[in-house]
């Protein structure tokens, strides 16, 4: 396995990796509203076709089939979003010669990147027990595990990620309703600026600090 480069303020030449990737990471950076109108769509599918399997039976053991259907095809429909977010999430390299970020077979300009999220699990108690960045832009789609239980990402990922993020174009979504994104947070609650995502490859946050994203920001050095 390549060795993450040391971190220094010259960056290294060539493709390198962005640390040591886990595929099953990048399943955060996937649509949550698209997984769910999946799961919502696989239950009315397994519904529709118990309707017209059955038309005679009750409507309790109808019910249980049309869920049972409804599992069968959301688990279908969940190994189809593996399948794809693993495709286009395969371990990251970067080339700061060429500006370019590639991830599997697909490979984006640095300028591409556009949209950076910040995801939050295991919360209890106030502290939040990991914090996941997915960045995103063109056919790319990354995400890192910023901090969890196990620690946090190496200085030399670090160094990496804020270089990239620095010549990346990411930017808090508008809304055709809020043209000048006076409500962005609250319209893309997990969206974050390209300033609060170089502030926290660079300044990993512990689990009881604040987080510049709705619920987790309080009065912290990320807000804006």
């Amino acid at each position: 396995m390549t060795e993450e480069p040391a971190a220094e303020d010259a960056l290294p030449r060539g493709w390198v990796p962005l640390g040591r990737y886990n595929w099953a990471t990048s399943l955060a950076a996937f649509s949550s509203l698209t997984l769910m109108i999946g799961l919502i769509s696989a239950f009315q599918i397994g519904s529709f076709i118990a309707r017209r399997a059955a038309p005679g039976m009750g409507t309790i053991p109808r019910a249980g089939l049309a869920v049972g259907l409804g599992a069968v095809v959301a688990f279908v429909v969940i190994g189809v979003a593996v399948v794809v977010q693993r495709r286009r999430s395969s371990r990251p390299f970067v080339n700061f010669d060429l500006g370019e970020v590639r991830a599997g077979k697909f490979t984006a300009h640095m300028s591409e990147l556009d949209r950076a999220e910040l995801i939050v699990a295991g919360s209890t108690a106030g502290r939040w027990g990991s914090a996941i960045l997915a960045i995103r832009g063109g056919p790319i789609r990354l995400a890192f595990t910023l901090r969890n239980k196990r620690g946090a990402i190496s200085p030399a990922l670090s160094h990496l990620l804020r270089a990239v993020l620095e010549r990346s174009s990411v930017a808090m979504p508008k809304s055709k309703d809020d043209p000048e994104g006076r409500f962005a947070r609250y319209n893309f609650p997990t969206n974050i600026s390209r300033e609060q995502a170089v502030e926290l490859v660079t300044n990993v946050p512990e689990p009881n600090d604040d987080l510049p994203i709705p619920g987790w920001s309080g009065h912290s050095r990320y807000v804006r």
